[in-house]
């Protein structure tokens, strides 16, 4: 299991029972905005193994608790912002 968090509006944008991936490095690299603020590269995530352990390190850390229900993190027009903004580099 993964959460990812926003270091910057301190909220949990991503909580998913995966193990595969370094969730949280992947966003940064992309440079991913976060969907609560729009800051990029603040990421910081954990891995688990329980649901209740990630939201009790999100309670410790006093993070807003708003991952993604449906685990696609962003909105359905994103990607054709994020290719936009992309282009513009």
């Amino acid at each position: 299991m993964s959460m990812v968090w926003c270091k910057n509006c301190k909220t949990v944008v991503w909580a998913f029972d995966h193990t595969s991936d370094d969730v949280r490095g992947i966003m940064n690299l992309l440079q991913l905005v976060c969907p609560n603020c729009g800051s990029r590269r603040t990421f910081d995530g954990i891995s688990s193994t329980d649901w209740e352990e990630m939201k009790q390190c999100a309670r410790e850390r006093q993070l807003d608790w708003k991952p993604s229900g449906d685990n696609t993190l962003y909105p359905a027009d994103f990607l054709d912002r994020y290719v936009d903004w992309l282009s513009s580099l």
